[in-house]
């Protein structure tokens, strides 16, 4: 695994150089070697687990700073008339003087411009003094960070920072309350109060106790200008830029594990990798439960057959989802639905293991891109970008269409939303905000709002639906999944979410992303001579909903006794007598109860396992 430890602070500063000198001398003292991957006056970098081609660091040839992770050049190759898409895709970058001077005289504007992947840079401005720290748009590589004596540690793994037993750490109780009520989120603080996340897009500058954060990649911009509003322009950009992202990521590894599900995302996926030039060797991999809504067998089936590739099918048991192990994942910085990865995480490492398998790709933020939620916010986005005018009423059909309303209903609301200020909240929809279960105090405590940046709650001029979108779009796929201490890392990718294709889709307004009046109805039309048919004309999803109800239900006296007397209940924060009943059986279970219990037990697991780490957490 890929991972990298970075230490800035101010030379003036002798406290804050001593402290670097001795966390350095730490690193170095540890079993796995960790190499230099730059040094310059109050800059360390150090880095291990490097894959070239895969993640990896890329210097700066004027020794201004270094690039970690994935970088591709910008520009797809180009090809000649007549030749397939198999050419189309980005090489690894090397940067050359040129490129490399661009770079540091932009003050990083240049990777943003010039390169994409997912990849955290560190750059230093001699004459200033000041460091910059880089994260990429797609957020596809953890940048965290905290700071001692004087020091900043940045660093990709929640592991290699606990190892240092000189830190500790306290619980941020109102990330908790906000993680419980919503569970998405786009903060930069996180469930631990020392420990802050560069959020994606963004740029952090260190100079002289001085702490700047920019916004280098603003989606809301990018919303506004170059607007894509002919469909079958619309399709074709979606489609040709999903095809060569796909490849790009492919052309890095010979041996690809799929996550096929049989939905439209995976399938899209597949259908792109098998037009790669470089012919990567495929192996999907379907895990299914025996309740019916979670098994999507029938349609991974059918997309392996069409794309001619091998599938593994994998039955989730609930016997296997112990929920004792919760206790044992490697630390995070914040709580995650960890459940939901443990039986496929095991799977996946010990069939990646057989078959060789560098990496596992997955159709993962295709949902979001691609526009899957059934909002009423198209023919709205209409009416506030145009006005009234003869289109609005075809486009209000499709949405009823979608949203399975009347017409004249989408149309009052498209029209209503425009007049009436603050009438439809665009982020509503996107956060669960069940509170039952918590306490008043904390079930009002955190507001919807106040889970978005600042860039997109001040934005102007955008309609609500594309502020949905962009917020389904901006959260980071997660790098490093739940998983068991010892557990080998697969390297996870999300080829979907990657900036070219973020950056087309959000030029694209949602009444064309929903055309037909379909979830994804762009999509569908771009990709329909590539997928299977079935799975075109498919507009169910698979759910894992039932399964895990059943393993709630089988575990009831262990949630009760840890939820009743753990963390979470001494803090105030549920409501002991809402949970009893509800565990008591004396009040129906409904399916949104279970998992959200089932999440808070995630959540207490993942406080009980820091209050009782080696090196305790402050109280």
């Amino acid at each position: 695994m890929y991972r990298y430890l970075s230490l800035i602070w101010d030379t003036e500063n002798s406290k804050a150089t001593a402290t670097a000198k001795f966390i350095a001398k730490e690193i170095n003292a540890r079993s796995e070697p960790w190499a230099v991957a730059y040094r310059h006056h109050g800059v360390r970098v150090f880095h291990t687990g490097e894959r070239p081609g895969q993640m990896q660091a890329y210097p700066l040839t004027n020794k201004k700073g270094v690039i970690l992770g994935k970088l591709f050049d910008r520009h797809f190759t180009p090809r000649a008339p007549g030749q397939s898409a198999k050419q189309n895709l980005c090489s690894n970058a090397l940067l050359d003087d040129l490129e490399s001077r661009e770079i540091s005289d932009s003050e990083g504007r240049a990777l943003i411009n010039r390169f994409w992947g997912r990849y955290v840079a560190f750059l230093k401005d001699p004459e200033s003094g000041t460091t910059r720290v880089l994260r990429d748009p797609s957020g596809g590589y953890p940048c965290l960070y905290i700071s001692y004596n004087g020091v900043t540690i940045f660093f990709s793994f929640m592991k290699d920072v606990v190892d240092f037993d000189f830190l500790n750490f306290t619980i941020n109780w109102d990330y908790i309350a906000a993680y419980m009520k919503f569970e998405v989120m786009l903060r930069e603080d996180t469930g631990l109060e020392q420990i802050s996340e560069l959020m994606a897009g963004k740029c952090l500058e260190l100079s002289h106790h001085k702490k700047k954060n920019q916004l280098y990649w603003d989606a809301c911009e990018i919303a506004r200008n170059n607007i894509i509003e002919d469909t079958a322009e619309a399709a074709q950009v979606l489609r040709n830029t999903t095809i060569n992202c796909v490849a790009s990521w492919a052309s890095s590894y010979k041996n690809i594990l799929l996550r096929l599900s049989g939905g439209l995302d995976s399938s899209i996926v597949l259908s792109c990798l098998r037009k790669t030039a470089t012919s990567p060797e495929i192996t999907c991999i379907n895990s299914f439960t025996t309740p019916a809504d979670g098994d999507e067998r029938h349609y991974a089936r059918i997309s392996a057959d069409y794309c001619q590739t091998t599938l593994i099918e994998h039955e989730q048991k609930i016997e296997n989802e112990d929920l004792n192990l919760l206790f044992k994942l490697i630390f995070a910085p914040s709580p995650s639905p960890s459940l939901f990865c443990l039986d496929r995480s095991q799977c996946e490492n010990n069939l990646a293991q057989e078959i060789g398998a560098e990496a596992v790709f997955s159709g993962g933020g295709g949902d979001g891109i691609f526009y899957q939620p059934k909002t009423n916010f198209s023919a709205s986005d209409y009416v506030k970008m145009h006005g009234i005018r003869p289109a609005l009423f075809k486009i209000s059909l499709e949405a009823a269409r979608l949203q399975q309303r009347s017409v004249w209903a989408v149309l009052y609301d498209a029209i209503r939303d425009n007049i009436i200020k603050g009438s439809a909240n665009p982020f509503a929809e996107y956060f669960n905000s069940e509170t039952s279960i918590l306490t008043p105090t904390f079930a009002t405590k955190e507001d919807i709002q106040n889970q978005m940046p600042s860039w997109i709650k001040k934005s102007t001029g955008l309609p609500n639906g594309k502020l949905f979108h962009i917020s389904m779009i901006a959260p980071s796929p997660l790098y490093h999944e739940p998983r068991l201490n010892g557990n080998p890392f697969l390297e996870p990718v999300n080829p979907l979410c990657s900036q070219p294709l973020l950056e087309a889709c959000l030029r694209i307004p949602t009444w064309i992303m929903t055309t037909g009046g379909k979830d994804r109805g762009l999509t569908r039309l771009a990709f329909h001579k590539d997928i299977a048919p079935a799975t075109l004309q498919r507009v169910t999803k698979g759910t894992n909903t039932r399964h895990f109800m059943n393993v709630f239900d089988q575990n009831i006296p262990l949630i009760r006794n840890i939820l009743m007397n753990g963390i979470l209940m001494k803090e105030g924060i549920l409501n002991r007598k809402n949970l009893e009943n509800s565990l008591s059986g004396s009040l129906a279970f409904t399916p949104s109860e279970r998992m959200n219990i089932l999440c808070h037990f995630t959540t207490e697991a993942w406080l009980q396992s820091w209050y009782n780490r080696k090196y305790k957490i402050a109280v």
